[in-house]
């Protein structure tokens, strides 16, 4: 692999860490929120909120190792960039490179899932009255 390709896996290495950060500073759960929601619904609200809870903590979690494997991996990869014989060659041995990726496939999904919602798009609810 040449040196070129391996400075652009870096940068895609480093746009994936910079998006899992961002996502990973939105995933909380409001619980001043929900606290009053729960006050207002008289505690019924209660069980979704342990819901939401239980359901971001897992996601974060998720995020959390992604992110860590990438960070691992940009190392690794930097690691590689100042190697004097890769500097000298300017080729990277293959297999340094595929043991990087192997860790970068251990990465799990953290597309949200809506398993609490029904799919509406997928229902077929006969022809629109508004056509």
């Amino acid at each position: 692999m040449e040196l070129k390709e391996l400075k652009k896996h870096k940068r895609n290495i480093q746009r994936d860490i910079n998006k899992l950060e961002q996502e990973l500073g939105k995933a909380k759960t409001n619980h001043i929120l929900h606290f009053l929601i729960s006050i207002l619904s008289l505690g019924i609200w209660v069980f979704m909120w342990l819901l939401i809870s239980i359901s971001t903590a897992t996601h974060r979690a998720k995020l959390e190792k992604n992110l860590e494997i990438n960070q691992e991996a940009l190392m690794e990869i930097e690691d590689l960039l100042d190697d004097p014989e890769v500097i000298e060659s300017g080729e990277v041995k293959s297999s340094s490179f595929e043991e990087i990726k192997n860790k970068l496939d251990k990465q799990e999904d953290t597309t949200p899932k809506k398993a609490l919602l029904p799919e509406i798009e997928n229902q077929d609810t006969g022809p629109s009255p508004w056509k």
